[in-house]
This record gives structure tokens, sequence and C-alpha cells, in this order.
């Protein structure tokens, strides 16, 4: 019976002494992740929709959301960056996303997927043609009428891709449309 208190205290030391380790490794590093998902997203937010030498982003008009407002060096508003998130096959997608002032798509880019290596996963591989240059209302699957061909082996990837990225975008230009009273 000693023996077996023995290792029960043994083995509860040790699961302490492990779960106190991992808290403060999290505790340590927490920061550093939180700083590099910054500068991820800035980076993100520049290639999608580059702007001029003095342009600028903002907070955009959904503060329920990652979404900024585009200015050129004039104080123009020229457009909109957004974070569009859809359920994929087996992990959310998150997806940056260019917006200019007319609801025509600037670019995109994968920031976070979990798909299937070589079915979903090339949604990385597609995303930039799939969205520059087309409007919110063009972002439909060729076999439900659309002009986009669906990642072979990935329709869901595929659908939840562009539903995220319209809905959203939608979302944004309902918002713009509703404050300018029109």
């Amino acid at each position: 019976m000693n023996e077996l208190i023995n290792y029960a205290l043994r083995l509860g030391l040790l699961c302490g002494l492990s779960g106190g380790l991992l808290s403060w490794v999290h505790f340590k590093t927490a920061p550093i992740q939180a700083a590099r998902e910054a500068e991820e997203r800035e980076r993100a937010k520049q290639e999608v929709y580059p702007l001029p030498h003095g342009g600028r982003f903002e907070p955009g008009p959904l503060s329920d959301m990652e979404c900024w407002s585009a200015f050129d060096e004039a104080e123009q508003l020229v457009g909109w960056v957004f974070e569009a998130q859809g359920n994929g096959y087996s992990s959310t997608l998150r997806i940056m996303v260019g917006m200019d002032r007319n609801g025509t798509l600037a670019g995109a880019k994968v920031l976070s997927q979990k798909e299937t290596p070589g079915l979903g996963a090339r949604i990385e591989e597609v995303a930039s043609d799939w969205f520059t240059g087309r409007t919110l209302d063009a972002l439909f699957l060729s076999h439900v009428g659309g002009n986009i061909d669906t990642i072979t082996g990935a329709t869901v990837t595929s659908e939840a891709a562009l539903k995220a990225v319209r809905e959203t975008g939608e979302k944004i230009m309902d918002s713009v449309k509703e404050r300018m009273g029109s």
C-alpha cells in the first residue's frame, strides 16, 4: 500500500512539474507568437492591397471583424482589406483579401488552413488567381453557374473559401452603403 502511495505522489509531482513547465513556456512564448502574427498580418495587408508611399490602413467599417480601410497618400479612401473566415473540410480557412471601392478584389492570401495536403491545402496555390480582379458577384464555382473551377477533390474547401470572401466582402459593401445613405 505504501508503495502505491509513493508511486502516486511521484506521478503527481511529475505531472505538476510538467504542467508548470508547459505554462511557463506558453507564458514566455505567447507574446513572441502574437508579434509574429501581427507582422504577418501587416505583410499580408500590403500584399493584397499595396498602397503607395504615404498610404495607410486604419480600422475599417466593421468592428466585429478584422477589417481595415485603405487610404492613399492624398487621404482618399481607395478600398478595404479584410480577413474572411470559413469552415473548410477539416479546418477554418483564414483569407486576407483586398477590395477596391467598387467591390473588385485586388488580391488575396491564405493566412491559415489545415486542409488535407495535396487536396484542400491547394487553396494556398489558387487563392490569388481565384480572387484577383473579380467582383464579389463572380465568386461562384463552375458547377453552380460560376466560372471558377473547383480544386479537384476539395469541393468543400473550394466552396468555403469563395463563400467566406463573398459574404464578408458583401457585408463590408452593405455597411458602407448604409453609412452613405444609399
